[in-house]
């Protein structure tokens, strides 16, 4: 039954499940406990089966509540009445069922449990304890189905099964475990049951019938169950249904508040690959919940890519925020849009947000604080120096509750020591120092951060202070203008100086000299720089910069030039336009590729020996040589041009183009053609009712799709295989991407069989009687290969002994066929023989001899002559007890009987009495 569906099936697991790893994970879809994990739990009390559609098919006393209850109801400890759910925690201290928690909680003052004695109701199939329905299920997606069991009863037979059946044809199974614990009773001296678990597992396969639009998970009773057998008592607890998922990991980001959050997830791209039979048109979605029960409102709808990591994000985060900004769960769900709904067909994962403060992120510098008593006032809050060391406080302001996140940047002080050196009476760094010896000195640099500047470093100085000496140098001579020891002198004259070489001060004279200042003119062309060094663009005559020169007594003189520009000869050939087949020639330069070009040639002038500039706009215009590769089908028209013919042409256009440039359009046309020819296997276009054919398309080219009517499902459309039911008219139609098409249609005859009956077969005569009916007549009748006949009834003679095969041929090739055997008859001789003529046994009797005409009958006397021999005895004409027609004296005579119809041969003697 299961062998279209790609099913694998649990089994009881007897200690902790190993197996290889993987990394999809398993989502639950239906839970089921009953029950808790303390003495008042209400979900167990409050719970009531009879308002449970899944629990049972048969009409059950439906009984919610605990085990006291019933019992007090029950009137006492007794037996649970058969098709009776009880939810308990133990036996109560009755003694028929051992005592012990449910599968969860093994403590008996604890967990619940169901407590089920199935009766004779559950023997008939389809009835069962508990079932859970689902929508559809998408092809590739796996399911696994499980709860877990322990026999109650101290008897053995305890077994249960789980089964998976089509949701809309609920007679139809499609999977089924069965778990047997009739070797796991439970110990009457230990206090806990001795719990199983049972697994189904199942995919919907591609290959199978079923179209996954709705499944049921069955718990039920084995095929074999029997409720007269003793010990089918048992508990259920922890009935769950998983789905095989891809695994999704959530990144863990830093809820700041009132600052953007992106909420993102990792799922492996193989994973998804595995469960979407098309990435491309996946969605994902984001939705949020105050709490995981729902109900979930949309936030955010994205479509998958391969770099994708589903993210969404929280544009200002706030914890008390309901509307899907703060703390609550968000669910991730990953699906194609038309499974969006369907909790089977689609990825889900839930992201809980439980921020217990509102973050803020803070920076602080240690220079902020005056001293370690002191605050820092930022926030609504007064930080102080040691909040800032631990790196966070929680506070309060205007009622909404904070944690600061502090950032703490204490001051750096640099291990490295630098030395300075001063005289006295100098100042270093703002300050004059009028001792001397060493002095320590810190002085901070400031490094910006990101959040802030902070005092980062102070820089530790080791400042000596000396006495000055005085020393007498040589003069200096510069001239007017220069710097000379740090002074810029603006007259001629001598200046007493002195030069601070650290505490060595050197006395000596500075002595300035004058410039000399000189005019000359200087001819130039436009655009060439002037003995200044400056360019000229413009025509005319201009004072040009001073020129610099070194006199003979080292210092500079002036020679102030005047500048006469000569202006640049233009000449402007306007717009040249060509073909890019002929090009144009511009200042030694062919100009061939379609565009526009700006060109400018210099020369020189030969009247002005000054730059000449030609200029020109040239346009060279495009020559089209293109090929178009063009699809058809045959029997179109195309440039005028009908196409009957499967293959290739060529099409070429030449023609100007605006600018008159020689052009070429080529078309590369390919004609295609669909050839479609259906017919029957052997050419045969008639079958017989319950036989089936292939229909044999001819298809060229073979790989264009194929549509049927009506439509047929096969793995080979070309070679699809039918069996019709009545005469029925196949049509293909067979359409490639262009729109070619072909259909052809084939019409297969479905005749009736004739029907074959045996009326009698006799073994004595070694015949059979038949009757044909139906079909189409004439019949040929055969036995075994041998043509026996056209007769529709007839009785046939001379069968040989044995099983023989009996068939019917009629017009149409149909046939019908039955068996029947001709059974062996024992020979019997009588053992004596009375001939004295009163027509009783005068003749020696032999029973069944007459149904072998070939058998051989010898008779000897004691001597063992031989006095009596004759093929095809008969009783009627057989031996009267004469030899040579003397009658023989009474005595006993000896017989050998062959049979060659059954290859058997019989001795024995008899007697003859007078």
């Amino acid at each position: 039954m299961n062998r279209n569906f790609y099913t694998y099936l649990g089994v009881l697991v007897l200690s902790l499940f190993c197996g290889v790893a993987n990394a999809m994970e398993w989502r639950t879809i239906n839970y089921l406990d009953f029950g808790g994990n303390s003495e008042d739990d209400p979900n167990s009390i409050a719970w009531n089966m009879a308002d449970d559609p899944s629990m049972g098919t048969t009409q059950m006393d439906f009984f919610g509540g605990s085990y006291d209850d019933y019992l007090e109801s029950a009137g006492g400890c007794a037996v649970i009445p058969n098709n009776v759910y009880v939810v308990l925690k133990s036996n109560r201290g009755c003694n028929d069922f051992h005592s012990g928690g449910d599968h969860t909680n093994r403590d008996p003052n604890k967990g619940y449990y169901l407590m089920f004695d199935p009766s004779d109701a559950m023997e008939v199939p389809g009835t069962y304890i508990y079932e859970y329905q689902l929508g559809k299920v998408c092809v590739g997606v796996e399911l696994r189905f499980s709860i877990w069991v322990a026999s109650v009863s101290y008897d053995g037979n305890c077994k249960i099964d789980l089964a998976v059946v089509d949701g809309n044809q609920p007679d139809r199974e499609l999977a089924r475990v069965t778990g047997d614990f009739s070797n796991d009773l439970p110990d009457k001296d230990s206090d806990v049951l001795n719990w199983k678990e049972i697994e189904l597992f199942f995919v919907n396969d591609a290959n199978s019938d079923f179209n996954g639009d709705k499944l049921a998970f069955r718990v039920t009773m084995p095929s074999d169950f029997r409720a007269s057998l003793p010990g089918n008592d048992f508990g259920i607890d922890d009935l769950l249904l998983e789905v095989h998922q891809p695994s999704v990991t959530f990144s863990k980001p830093k809820f700041v508040y009132m600052k953007p959050v992106t909420l993102s997830a990792d799922v492996q791209t193989s994973e998804l690959s595995s469960f979407f039979a098309d990435l491309s048109t996946v969605k994902y979605w984001w939705s949020y919940s105050e709490t995981e029960d729902g109900p979930f409102t949309e936030l955010y709808e994205g479509t998958y890519s391969s770099d994708n990591k589903f993210s969404y994000t929280i544009d200002k985060f706030n914890k008390d925020d309901r509307t899907g900004k703060g703390n609550g769960v968000y669910r991730l769900t990953i699906a194609n849009p038309e499974n969006k709904d369907n909790e089977v067909c689609s990825v889900i994962k839930d992201f809980k947000i439980e921020e217990v403060n509102n973050t803020l992120e803070l920076v602080l510098c240690e220079g902020m604080f005056e001293d370690e008593d002191s605050v820092v006032d930022t926030l609504g809050h007064k930080f102080t120096y040691e909040e800032a060391l631990d790196g966070g406080t929680t506070y309060t302001s205007d009622g909404v509750k904070f944690f600061a996140d502090i950032t703490f940047r204490k001051v750096k002080v640099d291990s490295t020591s630098n030395r300075e050196e001063i005289c006295k009476g100098e100042a270093f760094s703002g300050k004059k120092y009028d001792k001397t010896g060493r002095f320590e000195y810190r002085e901070p640099e400031v490094t910006p951060y990101k959040d802030g500047e902070c005092d980062s470093l102070i820089v530790l100085y080791y400042l000596d202070v000396k006495e000055p000496t005085v020393e007498k140098s040589g003069d200096v001579v510069g001239c007017i203008g220069k710097e000379i020891n740090g002074r810029v002198f603006d007259k001629a004259g001598t200046y007493p100086d002195t030069l601070f070489e650290g505490c060595t001060h050197r006395a000596r004279n500075i002595i300035v000299l004058d410039e000399i200042r000189t005019s000359v003119d200087f001819y130039v062309c436009q655009g060439e720089k002037g003995p200044d060094g400056k360019v000229y663009n413009e025509a005319g005559t201009f004072k040009g910069e001073p020129i610099v020169e070194v006199s003979q007594i080292g210092c500079d003189s002036f020679v102030d030039p005047n500048i006469i520009v000569t202006g640049k000869v233009e000449v402007d050939l306007g717009v040249v336009e060509v073909c890019d087949s002929e090009g144009h020639e511009f200042d030694g330069k062919i100009y061939s590729e379609p565009g526009e070009y700006d060109v400018v040639a210099n020369g020189v002038s030969a009247v002005t020996g000054c730059d000449s500039v030609t200029t020109a706009h040239i346009i060279v215009n495009k020559s089209y040589l293109s090929e178009v590769d063009t699809l058809i089908c045959r029997d179109q028209i195309l440039f005028g041009k009908e196409y009957t013919k499967a293959g290739y042409d060529t099409v070429r256009f030449d023609y100007k183009t605006v600018a008159g440039c020689d052009s070429v359009e080529i078309y590369n046309i390919t004609i295609l053609d669909v050839q479609l020819k259906l017919r029957a296997q052997f050419d045969v276009n008639a079958i017989c009712f319950g036989q089936q054919t292939n229909l044999i398309v001819d298809l060229i080219p073979s790989n264009v799709p194929l549509n049927w009517e009506p439509e047929l499902r096969d793995n080979n459309p070309l070679r699809p295989v039918i069996k019709p039911s009545e005469t029925t008219t196949y049509v293909a139609h067979a359409r490639n991407s262009v729109g070619c098409h072909a259909t052809d249609s084939i019409t297969i005859d479905v005749n009736d069989r004739p029907t074959l009956t045996i009326e009698s077969v006799s073994d004595e005569t070694r015949s059979v009687s038949y009757v044909v009916e139906g079909g189409t007549p004439t019949y040929t009748i055969y036995v075994e290969e041998k043509e026996m006949g056209n007769l529709a009834s007839a009785t046939l003679s001379g069968m040989t002994f044995g099983e023989h095969e009996i068939r019917v041929v009629d017009t149409n090739a149909c046939d019908a066929s039955a068996s029947f055997v001709i059974n062996k008859l024992d020979v019997t001789p009588d053992g004596s023989i009375t001939p004295n003529g009163d027509g009783i046994n005068d003749t020696w009797q032999i029973k069944n001899i007459d149904v072998y005409p070939l058998s051989v009958v010898r008779i000897y006397d004691r001597t063992g002559r031989l006095i009596f021999e004759k093929q095809g005895y008969s009783n009627e004409t057989g031996w009267d007890g004469t030899y040579n027609g003397a009658p023989m004296p009474s005595a006993d005579y000896w017989y050998e009987i062959d049979v060659e119809e059954i290859d058997q041969q019989y001795y024995g003697h008899f007697t003859l009495l007078r």
